[in-house]
């Protein structure tokens, strides 16, 4: 018989990795493979089509059909009831499947041609659950597709036996649309990675590159992504593995080594993609592939997942073309033999531009919810992930999102698991895992970390951790240290100190109980207080400005436990360091929270409120607000008046303080009133030679050159100088104090070369004591230019000027009295010149 030219549409399937199914149950696969055929049979007939023969394997099946209409609707149709059914084997049944259009040969009931051959090399192609079609039949259906179904091109492609490069495209219900690894064509390098290239990857861009270049290096180096929960260690091997699949023509492989078990049962699931037979037993196709991956010729990439103390690193494969990244918590692990690669939280436009392509950033107001939400989150990818799906699934604002996640972040975070699954598989879990983590801690760990948990999320050093613990054997601090960093809980800092991040933070203080964590806040702040004291006594405070973090930190927890009379001793020592060190803004907010909190405690009578308004008042005088400084000065002196006894040199602090507001308003005659009552009172208590003494000393001679009496003026700095030399540190900042008076009065004398080197003097031991950015410094410049413009030297004076506005600038609004009056000593000197 002749054979006859039809043009016919056919449609392949098979099931994928049939063989260890029958080698699991052959009972249970005999009853699969039996309601297979029933299920493909119904579905068939239904559409018009005609079982031909298997093509291959008994599980395949070769259907063929008139109209293309028919197959695609067929092929859609019995992938969903496969994946529906409830299959009596271990794992369920998946098929792959292919529809080609074009002309064949039909003998004897058979069908050839080239049509066939390239239906079956698009079957042998496909994924699981995957549909591919060709392209005669794409060219057929175009604008006539059956409702509910749609193509997606997948681009030209090579097949063994076919001669020209094919068009591919993906059958996908409009509902449905699936995403999957690339095809099997004939440059196809074998590959089981799990996760698709992800859409929302943002960022690291430097780790891409090193993981890169460790991987090329002469020889390869393996690597090591080490990093906290959900930080987004598999998430960046995966998305190595897609940006350079094509440097590995040997495979990409995906291994989870969470334990012995799952490395062994991993290695042989992928033994059909090296072409190991799948007749052997499990233990004898995992060891086939490590020796086949460890003896390739070309290069490989073995990702080998979740690595940890319970898997046996010995059977992961090594040779020299194969390449493995490691993803794992420990660093102890695989502290040797790897290029370590520690992913840091995502930088802050990273992790915006991650939630804008969930919901678009389109007002100002939204940006800055979204902002502070992420800076709560701590930029970790897998919580902005949850977040972000969250949100869209919620329908809300960002705004609306931040104030439920300041209520409550891990109640809420715990509520957006309930539909989440990111892009490697990982469930959001972040605090069950920290949780089980922290539990696994030794108790001196735990300790460490809990103390770690009320402070800022950086820069904390071991010795703050140690005091703040009370915990005197320090060998046993810097082991608990090394446990907490060998498990990602903290992360060392270039200069020795540590960080822990926030949702780790949040995590430990959810699992510690309310007197537990009261106590340590108690212990903490009461340390702080004493380090900021001391700090104040001493002028110093070298040491303590990089604890200020963290005593704001620690205020915040006794606010939360409703710790008041620890909250309130900090603040006020607080308060003053912050004066001292020229941020009065937050100055005057700690005395003014202090006086608030001691007033509500003891009443307005109190003689510590009035202590706090005191000071209070000094910062509202720094921040230009006289009027306000000088009602909390006179409160306060009232209240001294009442609760102190005449004597009592502390009453001359109060006096002080209204003179020192009045001088400064320009009331001189007040101010030098105030004063000399605290100067008497300081002859009587403590006599001459004290620090109070000098100060009062000091403030006097101000008033005196106020007034014009500059000869009084520097009698009285040099008193102040004298004892202040006498009895503190030559160097120290008081002492800088009284050499700028000195200097400024000399220089009013028309004496500029002594003006300027005492102000010289005076700039050297500010620098030493606050460091280049502090008013005092920026007042010492100042002095100097005016040294400098009297002496004619107009260039030096514009330079000292310059700094002194930068420096006044950083420091004090645009128009501050300051500002201003340093500009116009700039262009009094421009035009001199």
């Amino acid at each position: 018989m002749e054979p006859v030219l039809q043009i016919v549409t056919f449609l392949m399937t098979d099931v994928v990795e049939s063989s260890p199914l029958w080698e699991q149950d052959p009972a249970a696969m005999g009853l699969a493979a039996a309601r297979h055929d029933e299920l493909a049979s119904g579905i068939v007939g239904a559409h018009g089509g005609r079982l031909v023969k298997p093509r291959g394997e008994g599980d395949s099946l070769f259907i063929v059909f008139s109209d293309p209409r028919d197959a695609v609707r067929c092929a859609a149709e019995l992938r969903d009831a496969m994946e529906r059914e409830p299959w009596p084997t271990r794992s369920a049944l998946r098929i792959r499947a292919a529809v080609n259009t074009g002309p064949i040969e039909a003998r004897a009931g058979d069908y050839y041609g080239t049509a066939v051959n390239l239906c079956a090399r698009l079957r042998s192609a496909a994924n699981p659950g995957q549909i591919l079609i060709g392209p005669i039949t794409a060219d057929l259906l175009a604008g006539r597709m059956p409702d509910g179904l749609r193509f997606s091109d997948l681009g030209d492609h090579s097949f063994s036996g076919i001669g020209s490069q094919v068009r591919v495209f993906q059958l996908d219900r409009e509902a449905d649309a699936r995403s999957f690894p690339p095809i099997r064509s004939l440059h196809y390098a074998p590959t089981n990675l799990p996760y698709i290239h992800n859409s929302d990857f943002v960022g690291r861009e430097r780790e891409m590159e090193a993981i890169h270049a460790a991987l090329m290096d002469h020889p390869p180096r393996d690597v090591a992504i080490v990093g906290l929960t959900g930080i987004g260690k598999t998430q960046l091997a995966v998305e190595y593995a897609h940006r350079y699949r094509e440097a590995y023509p040997g495979g990409i492989f995906f291994v989870n080594a969470s334990d012995t078990a799952h490395l062994h049962m991993d290695c042989a699931s992928i033994a059909s993609l090296l072409g190991v037979s799948e007749h052997l037993t499990p233990d004898e196709r995992a060891q086939r592939v490590r020796a086949t991956l460890s003896a390739s010729r070309q290069p490989v990439l073995v990702i080998v997942d979740q690595l940890s103390a319970k898997t046996d690193i010995a059977v992961i494969p090594r040779g020299p073309e194969c390449r493995v990244i490691v993803t794992c918590v420990r660093h102890h692990l695989v502290r040797r033999h790897y290029a370590l690669i520690e992913p840091p939280p995502l930088a802050l436009e990273d992790a915006l531009t991650l939630l804008q392509r969930h919901r678009p950033l389109l007002q100002e107001s939204e940006r800055e919810a979204a902002t502070r939400t992420v800076q709560m989150l701590g930029c970790l990818p897998v919580a902005l992930a949850l977040v972000a799906n969250h949100i869209e699934r919620l329908g809300i604002t960002f705004a609306e999102y931040e104030e439920k996640l300041a209520q409550g972040p891990i109640d809420l975070l715990a509520r957006a698991r309930r539909r989440f699954i990111s892009d490697t598989g990982h469930d959001g879990e972040l605090f069950d895992a920290l949780a089980m983590h922290y539990a696994s801690l030794e108790p001196d760990a735990q300790t460490l970390l809990t103390l770690a948990s009320i402070l800022a999320d950086r820069g904390i050093t071991p010795d703050t951790l140690a005091r703040c613990g009370s915990l005197t054997d320090r060998d046993l601090v810097d082991e608990a240290i090394a446990d907490l960093v060998d498990d990602c809980l903290m992360m060392r800092e270039t200069d020795g100190r540590l960080s822990v991040h926030s949702l780790v933070q949040r995590s430990v203080r959810s699992l510690v109980n309310d007197d537990m964590l009261m106590s340590v806040v108690v212990n903490a702040s009461t340390w702080f207080q004493t380090l900021l004291a001391r700090a104040n006594e001493a002028t110093d405070w070298s040491r303590s400005r990089s604890e200020v973090i963290h005593c704001f930190a620690v205020a915040d927890h006794c606010r939360r436990y409703g710790l008041n009379g620890p909250l309130e001793a900090l603040l006020g020592e607080l308060g003053s360091h912050q004066f001292w060190n020229g941020l009065y803004g937050q100055a005057f907010q700690c005395f003014d929270e202090a006086a608030g909190l001691a007033e509500a405690q003891r009443g307005s009578a109190d003689l510590r409120y009035a202590l706090h308004i005191r000071r209070r008042s000094e910062a509202r005088q720094r921040l230009g607000e006289q009027d306000a400084a000088l009602r909390d000065a006179r409160e306060a002196l009232d209240i001294a008046l009442t609760a102190l006894d005449g004597s009592d040199a502390l009453l001359a602090d109060f006096y002080t303080t209204v003179g020192y507001v009045l001088r400064m308003s320009g009331d001189l005659a007040g101010g030098e009133q105030h004063y000399r009552h605290a100067l008497g009172i300081l002859d009587r208590t403590l006599g001459r030679n004290h620090r109070s003494t000098a100060t009062c000393l000091n403030n006097l001679g101000a008033v005196r050159e106020a007034a014009g009496n500059l000869a009084d003026a520097l009698e009285l700095f040099g008193q102040a100088l004298q004892i202040d030399c006498e009895i503190s540190c030559a160097d120290g900042p008081r002492v800088a104090i009284r050499l700028n008076n000195i200097g400024r009065v000399h220089g009013k004398m028309g004496d500029w070369d002594t003006a300027e080197e005492h102000h010289a003097r005076a700039l050297d031991i500010n620098l030493r004591a606050y460091g280049p950015d502090h008013p005092d410094v920026a007042g010492t410049y100042y002095h100097l230019g005016l040294a400098a413009q009297g002496r004619k030297d107009a260039d030096t004076a514009l330079a000292h000027f310059g700094q002194a506005l930068a420096i006044g600038l950083r420091f004090h609004s645009e128009d501050h009295p300051f500002c201003d009056l340093v500009r116009r000593a700039m262009g009094s000197t421009t035009t001199a010149g």
